[in-house]
């Protein structure tokens, strides 16, 4: 609670969580919705993997050559965005689905409560999973769409929850 109360405290968000809460999180939601999943563009898919903490924090890691460019290239954050929603919207899973049918998929494609199986389906099983687009980047986009049904997830709040005392474990 001091923690909490700490926060409260604060004249301004200290970590931009009016950004994520007011423009991140209704932007998601609104484009990965039932009605407009289907209709997914490559910039709407660009700004959505911006604006998810899990899925840039691995795509500033990625090599260059993933996009076939020279390993030594240099590439800014908003570039490897760029470049990365160009190759993941050019690939297709074992299953051949595209990235925009994987979310559907595990959006929307049984009942909510079960939502976490096909998460996990989604970024472990061979047949569906995507290279570097992770078990923590599906989890945290799907709750930031469908927070109704399941929390925003990802490494960095699985770690907030057990600083608060949540005995959070994920099997990875």
């Amino acid at each position: 609670m001091s923690m909490l109360s700490w926060w409260k405290s604060q004249s301004v968000p200290p970590s931009n969580e009016d950004i994520h809460l007011g423009i991140y999180a209704p932007y998601i939601r609104k484009h990965l919705s039932k009605n407009s999943i289907s209709s997914l563009t490559e910039d709407k898919l660009h700004k959505i993997f911006g604006y998810t903490h899990a899925t840039m924090d691995h795509v500033i890691k990625m090599s260059a050559d993933t996009f076939g460019l020279s390993a030594k290239t240099y590439l800014n954050k908003e570039e490897r965005a760029i470049l990365f929603t160009k190759w993941i919207m050019g690939q297709t899973n074992q299953k051949g689905m595209t990235i925009a049918e994987l979310l559907n998929y595990v959006l929307y494609g049984g009942k909510p409560s079960l939502m976490w199986e096909r998460i996990y389906q989604a970024g472990k099983d061979e047949e569906y999973k995507f290279q570097h687009y992770g078990i923590n980047s599906i989890a945290e986009v799907v709750g930031w769409a469908r927070p109704d049904d399941t929390p925003p997830r990802n490494g960095r709040t699985n770690k907030a929850l057990r600083a608060l005392g949540y005995p959070v474990h994920v099997n990875i």
